[in-house]
């Protein structure tokens, strides 16, 4: 060939070649066949890329190049053979290998189901709140830890519970980020490692691990005024520096509440358990028997306790404190018998009553007789009203015992002068527990002064004095 010629034929088959270019996105080849017009020891910058080639080696610097172009380079330096049957190959290699990662994934959605047991859930059993897309279900675990964002009612985002953060949940994603965001959650590490630290070191007192445990701030207040009112705790507690900082120990997520709230909440909770019990009153078809007693605080206050006593549904005896109030001075008939009438009105059970226990002071005989004519007239009462009037068993028993005990007053009188001495002053208090101390003598009560209505209070002052009969002898000789 001449050398005229020449360049017209490296024209044309330059031409040639550009015309049997594959096409596509992937324009590597396009760029080794141009790369390929410039000689063998050109540069050529194409794309994003840079080549230099060597003949026959290969120089990639990075970044590094895809395995497709490497080999594609390479054949055209050896001779260019057959350039998009090794584009076809090597798209259905990278097929075929996508088509093996979504395999794996599938995989791992089925072993990551099978693991937490949900195989064959249905929509319902994952908690999506109110929201479901025609179409698709929502079968791992999860989503328990995820809110849908939803657009045009489909989702395509899912927020995470512990960080916030969100992640890309499209249907032809799968779960598989959501998965992946899970592992890597710090806030969700934390707080499974706080769960398994509970888990393996809580134990009930029966010796079992205590389950999965969520904080509930209305369950603790709930707790909270229960104990109060068991106890009869002061309201003031919840303000005491020591029990806040006790109960921040517990769980720093509990919100104290002050006084005003928990007089709010008790007077809330007793007016609920009110209704409650009017509720079974109304439908219980047994009938009710009271008993009432009534008596004088330390400060003079009158108080009235009111006890409804029944039978339930499945036979069990029952009773309920349904009155405790104070009552105003003085404490006649008239006044009790009035107090009693808007009781007797206010739980709705005149037509249930059977009988009422009281003791045998004379004003309740006074409220009694009032009270059986009111009822009386409106046909109210059982057989006649004969049975309606219970007298106090405990009551009759320390009329008895204290009418024995009269034969032995002037013996109870100097025993118990006795114990008002050494109590009255603290030298002689504590020169009583020295003698006490020098004789080796173990009680564990101490000297007690008895009551007149309660006869069982002169029996424990006898014993208990009768365990320091040589200490009150040794007092006489040093008071002598």
């Amino acid at each position: 060939m001449e050398a005229s010629e020449q360049p017209a034929a490296a024209a044309t088959a330059a031409a040639a070649r550009r015309v049997s270019l594959p096409s596509g996105d992937d324009d590597s080849a396009r760029h080794a066949i141009l790369r390929q017009e410039q000689g063998a020891h050109g540069v050529y910058r194409g794309g994003s890329s840079l080549f230099m080639l060597d003949e026959p080696r290969i120089r990639v610097p990075p970044p590094v190049l895809s395995p497709s172009i490497v080999n594609i380079c390479r054949a055209y330096s050896s001779g260019l053979p057959h350039v998009t049957e090794m584009l076809d190959d090597d798209d259905e290699e990278d097929a075929d290998y996508e088509l093996e990662e979504e395999e794996d994934e599938d995989e791992e959605d089925e072993e990551e189901v099978n693991e937490d047991e949900v195989e064959g859930l249905q929509m319902g059993d994952v908690d999506m709140g109110s929201f479901s897309e025609p179409g698709r279900n929502f079968l791992s675990k999860v989503w328990k830890e995820y809110e849908p964002i939803c657009v045009d009612g489909v989702v395509v985002a899912a927020e995470c519970k512990h960080c916030a953060r969100n992640i890309c949940a499209e249907w032809k994603h799968g779960s598989s980020s959501l998965r992946k965001n899970s592992k890597r959650c710090i806030e969700r590490k934390k707080a499974l490692r706080v769960a398994d630290q509970l888990n393996a070191s809580i134990m009930t007192p029966d010796g079992v691990a205590l389950g999965p445990w969520t904080f509930n701030q209305a369950v603790s207040r709930k707790e909270l005024k229960r104990m109060i009112v068991l106890h009869e705790l002061p309201f003031s507690l919840v303000e005491y520096d020591g029990f806040r900082r006790f109960v921040s120990s517990l769980n720093p997520r509990f919100k104290m509440i002050c006084r005003k709230i928990v007089h709010s909440d008790c007077l809330k909770a007793f007016m609920e358990e009110k209704q409650c019990l009017q509720g079974l009153f109304k439908n219980s078809k047994s009938k009710i028997s009271l008993t009432m007693d009534l008596w004088t605080s330390n400060r003079m206050v009158g108080y009235i306790c009111i006890i409804a006593h029944f039978i339930d549904d499945q036979w069990q005896p029952q009773k309920r404190i349904v009155k405790f109030t104070a009552i105003e001075s003085p404490h006649t008939g008239v006044v009790m018998f009035n107090t009693m009438v808007k009781f007797i009105r206010e739980w709705n059970i005149e037509d249930k009553l059977f009988a009422l226990t009281l003791d045998n002071a004379s004003n309740n005989g006074a409220m009694m007789k009032l009270l059986k004519i009111h009822l009386l007239t409106k046909n109210m009462l059982f057989c006649g009203g004969r049975l309606f009037r219970q007298c106090c068993a405990a009551h009759v028993i320390n009329l008895i015992c204290q009418a024995g005990l009269d034969y032995l007053s002037p013996m109870i009188s100097k025993i118990r002068e006795t114990v008002k001495y050494i109590r009255s002053s603290p030298a002689r208090k504590e020169k009583f527990e020295e003698i006490v101390s020098h004789l080796g003598i173990s009680c564990e009560k101490n000297p007690c002064l008895n009551v007149c209505t309660r006869w069982n209070s002169t029996y424990i002052m006898l014993a208990t004095e009768k365990e320091f009969r040589l200490v009150f002898d040794s007092l006489a000789i040093h008071f002598a």
